[in-house]
């Protein structure tokens, strides 16, 4: 598909599913990403067709039509996290050109032959002569059998773009077993804007357990009778999501956070004092009701869901292929009788033992809807801008760009910040606290003033005020700060101030209150 028909499908889409403003606004951020001036010409006066890996949800309209530019959409292949129905049905029908090679995550991690097949006839309709490929990659599934593809598809690749941790992960191990990539690759995994994104991720998630997986199309199940809930991995998505749970358990509820880096249990006992942090999974999965899992690498086998409390939910925030070992779940089988929408009910066939695996096995975060904040525009504009820089290269500077992975680097960081707030305004930068920090200032811990959406709320204050955790993050801008306090929270502060005295100092250009 080309710009124009790209067009068509996401101003289709949008009538079918009326967006916000927001989204409105993405096509002339990408458009601003492409004119950007360069200092060199591309390398090849090929066109580009691309082979993108994505989640099927309303920001893959925006991100195709911002990526192709001049050049060509050619194929695209679904994530296989769970989706909302609707959206991912509108997107399939909208998009079925590039669906029609039928290709899914199964057969990149299991059936090489038959992506070697798509491949081939793949180059077949976008001859060698006449295009260049791309690959922008989400979860390292061109890496699994890199050199196992074809070799003629890879020397006319000018190189792959990777969104996630585990795909960064993946492609590392290729050139540690191999010496060396077939093609560049780039990654977003870490760069500061994606880092940014995670709290998106983590409220996604949160609403998705709360809503769908616990709500009466799911386990039915209140949250008041949660008993026990764990947390397997307290990185980025890990720790902010159980951040977010913590605030919806009942007080007699028990959070076990488990993680077996030392500096991700420190940063967890800080950021939920609330938590219980171990480095003992088995002890965090003992007795729990729900089990969230988001970890880099496998952490369940068979032995760890036989020890699971009959009638545990386990969720993922990741590919459960990714996480859980081959074979752990042998002897369970499906019971169509207590399978929801939402949850897949598993028993084993001698011992009745109980699983409920939520979204059937598949990555919940986009469950509820794919991340709310338009944040997500950036991150996917990093992709973009990488995109341009591989058709840049030369090929002295190609060949020595596969002996290791490239990371975006602070300049494009900087110039996609720039370009994201002009159409958004100003992006929340934690990092920029860290001067204040050292001087004496507090950084809110989000529990007392909550920002949802445009909205400014408060909950359990006297509990929070006390612990110095108070959040104001309000939604009416003033002339002296860039930013001002919501009517609700002056109040309060004003009325409990002989209590609670608490200097606010508002920061204009990260949107964050700090006191002390």
């Amino acid at each position: 598909m080309n710009l124009t028909e790209l067009i068509a499908a996401r101003e289709a889409f949008f009538r079918a599913h009326p967006c916000m403003s927001d989204d409105k606004k993405a096509p002339e951020f990408y458009r601003s990403l492409r004119q950007r001036p360069q200092l060199r010409p591309k390398n090849s006066k090929k066109k580009t067709v691309y082979i993108a890996v994505a989640h099927l949800v309303h920001s893959l309209t925006t991100f195709l039509e911002g990526l192709v530019g001049d050049d060509v959409i050619g194929a695209f292949i679904p994530k296989g996290s769970q989706t909302v129905k609707n959206i991912a049905d509108s997107l399939k029908e909208h998009y079925a050109p590039l669906l029609e090679h039928g290709l899914t995550k199964e057969h990149f991690f299991k059936n090489p032959e038959r992506v070697s097949t798509f491949l081939n006839e793949f180059m077949k309709h976008y001859p060698p002569e006449e295009y260049e490929y791309q690959v922008m990659d989400h979860g390292g599934y061109f890496a699994q059998h890199m050199y196992s593809l074809p070799k003629a598809f890879f020397e006319n690749c000018r190189g792959v773009t990777e969104h996630t941790l585990n795909g960064l992960k993946a492609y590392k191990e290729v050139i540690e077993k191999h010496g060396q990539l077939l093609s560049p690759v780039y990654s977003i995994a870490t760069s500061k804007v994606k880092v940014q994104e995670n709290n998106e991720v983590a409220d996604s998630i949160c609403n998705a357990i709360f809503s769908q997986i616990l709500g009466a199309e799911g386990l039915h199940r209140p949250t008041s009778r949660l008993e026990k809930v764990a947390f397997i991995g307290a990185g980025n998505i890990g720790r902010n999501t159980a951040k977010m749970v913590s605030k919806r358990l009942r007080r007699q509820a028990s959070l076990v956070v488990c993680d077996i880096d030392p500096y991700a249990r420190e940063k967890t006992n800080e950021d939920i004092p609330s938590a219980k942090v171990v480095s003992d999974q088995a002890e965090a999965i003992k007795d729990a009701d729900l089990i969230f899992v988001a970890t880099s690498g496998v952490a369940l086998n068979a032995e760890d869901f036989t020890s699971m409390r009959s009638g545990t939910c386990v969720v993922f925030g990741t590919s459960y292929d990714s996480v859980v070992s081959e074979n752990a779940l042998v002897g369970y089988q499906k019971n169509d009788a207590l399978t929801t929408d939402y949850v897949t009910c598993l028993e084993h066939e001698t011992t009745g033992h109980t699983l409920y695996l939520a979204a059937h096995g598949g990555s919940v975060n986009f469950l509820a809807g794919s991340t709310s904040h338009p944040i997500i525009h950036a991150v996917l504009g990093e992709v973009v801008t990488l995109s341009d820089q591989l058709k840049r290269l030369t090929p002295f500077e190609r060949k020595n760009a596969c002996k290791h992975v490239t990371v975006c680097n602070k300049y494009d960081d900087q110039y996609i910040r720039e370009k994201w707030e002009k159409q958004y305004g100003p992006m929340t930068d934690y990092n920029s606290l860290s001067r204040l920090v050292e001087n004496g200032w507090k950084v809110p811990r989000n529990n007392d003033f909550a920002y949802v959406g445009r909205e400014t709320v408060i909950s359990n204050t006297h509990a929070n005020l006390q612990h110095d955790k108070v959040s104001l993050i309000a939604p009416e801008r003033n002339r002296q700060h860039g930013l001002g306090i919501s009517a609700t929270a002056t109040h309060y502060l004003h009325t409990h101030a002989e209590h609670y005295p608490i200097q606010i100092w508002l920061d204009a250009n990260s949107q964050e209150a700090l006191f002390r």
